[in-house]
C-alpha cells in the first residue's frame, strides 16, 4: 500500500468512542514514524540502511506485534521508547527503550553503527552516569511506578499475550527494590560497517568509557551484527544482553 494511502487509513483507524488503540492503528503509527525518519543519504548512514530512529521503531513494533510475547526464557519486550529517567535541575535524560523481561524492567540505550559514542553529551559514560542517577532509590521508585503503569496499559489494550498475564501481575504487585530495574546498552553494528571506516570502535569504547566507572552499578551490553536482509525483524534478546564484566570476552557477548 502506498504511504499516502496508509496515512489516510491511519486517520480513520482510531476508535474515538472507546479510545482503544487496535493493532491496525499501532501498525500504521509505527509505519508513519518509520518513514518520518527514513533516510539513505550517505553522509548520515550506510547508503542501504535507514537511520537509527527508524531501526528503533522497527525494534519496538516487532517486539509487540509478533510471537515474542509468547512466554519463553529469552523474550525481552519493548514497553516504551524515549523514557524519561528523572528530572534534576535542567537535566531530563531519556532511555531509548524501556523493556520487560518477565522479572524486571530494563532501561536500554541504543547505539547504531557506532555513532555518537564519542559525542560530548551523548557518549557511553554520560548515559551510564544517567542510568546510575536513575537507579538511586528516590528516582528508581518513581520510575518503577511509571513503568508498571505503562505495562498495565499494554496488557489492558491486548498488546501483551495472555500467557504473560501472571508475570505482569507479579511485577505490578511488587514493591520497588534495586533488583526491579536493570540498565544496559544495545549496539547494532559498528563503524566498520560504514564504507571508509575500518576500525571497530564499540568494544574499544566500552573498555575506555564504561569499565573505569562501572563500580557504581552493574550494566549489561549486547553487540549485534547487522543483517541487511532482516532489518525488519530486529529484536533484543535477554540471553544475549549480559553484564559487562572486567574481561573483554564478556564485553563482546
Amino acid at each position: 500500500m502506498p504511504a499516502c494511502q496508509k496515512y489516510a487509513k491511519l486517520l480513520k483507524a482510531h476508535d474515538r468512542t472507546s479510545g482503544r488503540i487496535d493493532k491496525l492503528l499501532l501498525d500504521l503509527s509505527v509505519f508513519a514514524a518509520y518513514t518520518r525518519f527514513l533516510s539513505r543519504k550517505e553522509y548520515k548512514t550506510y547508503p542501504s540502511y535507514p537511520q537509527e530512529k527508524s531501526i528503533q521503531c522497527v525494534i519496538a513494533k516487532y517486539s509487540m506485534l509478533n510471537s515474542v510475547w509468547k512466554e519463553n526464557a529469552d523474550s525481552l519486550v519493548v514497553i516504551d521508547v524515549e523514557t524519561h529517567l528523572f528530572k534534576q535541575g535542567g537535566r531530563h535524560p531519556r532511555a531509548d527503550f524501556a523493556v520487560f523481561d518477565g522479572n524486571a524492567f530494563g532501561l536500554v540505550e541504543f547505539k547504531y553503527l557506532g555513532q555518537s559514542i564519542d559525542s560530548k553529551n551523548n557518549n557511553l559514560a554520560k548515559h551510564y552516569e544517567d542510568f546510575a542517577t536513575a537507579m538511586e532509590p528516590q528516582n528508581g521508585e518513581k520510575l518503577f511506578k511509571l513503568l508498571k503503569m505503562k505495562l498495565k496499559y499494554l496488557m489492558g489494550y491486548g498488546l501483551i499475550d495472555e500467557s504473560w498475564q501472571k508475570k505482569v501481575m507479579e511485577i505490578c504487585d511488587r514493591e520497588y527494590d534495586r533488583s526491579a530495574l536493570w540498565c544496559g546498552f544495545y549496539f547494532l553494528g559498528d563503524a566498520a560497517d560504514i564504507p571508509g571506516k575500518k576500525k571497530n570502535i564499540v568494544v574499544d569504547r566500552i573498555e575506555r568509557q564504561i569499565k573505569p566507572i562501572r563500580k557504581k552499578m552493574p550494566v549489561r551490553g549486547q553487540i549485534s551484527k547487522i543483517d541487511p536482509d532482516h532489518l525488519d525483524e530486529i529484536r533484543m534478546n535477554i540471553k544475549e544482553i549480559r553484564e559487562i564484566k572486567e574481561d573483554a570476552d564478556d564485553a563482546e557477548a
